[in-house]
């Protein structure tokens, strides 16, 4: 259970991407603490679409853990500025009030049928089942990045990574489709590629051919360790290792993304 205490309608939710469709990316300039100079901030909007989506009837979250599950903390005043430009048409949008767990007195949408103003807001909060302290929203009902991570929803680093993974794949297909069919022809490509994305297409093709190529395996993981696909990575250097256990660049490259695990907070 997410909630120590759980109000009606805590559970998580599920998010409902299809209705954000017309939202606008979220990208902007800051001026930095340090030096006062302004930098480009970009936020993960596929995640914020997630987090937005997945809050629960009854629950209410702040600027700050939208910003934070779009991969900035900090951008929490850029996300109120995004949601008050975008006129109510974020779906849940009422739902994501201040840190001291009230409605903004500038809260204004023009959506029908949905809140319009603080009191509406308000009004729509406690009808979906928050909790008011007094003028306050009951932390009981707070939703935070926590609860969307144990609900089992992926974190922005595994967003971006099943992104990735599902571009190489689509590449890779495509391409395989238009190498040549002969194991002598593939062999010629290796060395010519200009992509990783190339060099993933082409090694799997020759493994499809020969199995046992351990240079291929190995050109394979490399591809994908730069490309930063550290589980297909994995996956070409063990396979390495099953037909050659002492084999010294493989053993090498396991622990080089072993300490990489660990370095992400993951146990090796």
């Amino acid at each position: 259970m997410i909630w120590a205490h759980q109000p009606r309608g805590c559970g998580p939710g599920e998010p409902d991407e299809h209705l954000f469709a017309d939202a606008r990316p979220l990208s902007f300039d800051r001026r930095s603490t340090a030096g006062g100079t302004l930098r480009r901030v970009s936020l993960n909007y596929d995640t914020v679409v997630a987090f937005i989506g997945s809050i629960p009837d009854g629950c209410w979250t702040t600027y700050g853990d939208v910003a934070d599950a779009a991969g900035n903390r900090d951008a929490a005043r850029r996300i109120g500025e995004w949601l008050l430009e975008s006129g109510g048409s974020i779906p849940f949008y009422w739902r994501i009030i201040n840190s001291k767990g009230k409605v903004p007195g500038g809260f204004i949408a023009s959506t029908p049928g949905l809140p319009a103003n603080p009191v509406e807001a308000r009004n729509r909060l406690a009808d979906e089942g928050v909790a008011f302290d007094s003028a306050r929203a009951s932390d009981r009902c707070l939703y935070t990045v926590q609860h969307l991570r144990a609900a089992g929803c992926p974190s922005d680093a595994e967003v971006m990574t099943a992104s990735l993974l599902s571009e190489v794949e689509t590449y890779v297909e495509g391409q395989i489709a238009n190498l040549p069919r002969r194991l002598e022809g593939l062999l010629e490509l290796v060395g010519t590629e200009t992509l990783l994305a190339d060099t993933v297409a082409i090694n799997h093709a020759i493994i499809a051919h020969a199995p046992e190529d351990i240079p291929a395996h190995i050109r394979l993981g490399r591809a994908y360790q730069e490309l930063g696909l550290i589980e297909q990575a994995r996956t070409a250097f063990e396979a390495v290792i099953q037909l050659d256990s002492g084999h010294g660049i493989a053993t090498n490259r396991l622990q080089e993304l072993k300490r990489m695990d660990r370095g992400r907070g993951r146990q090796g």
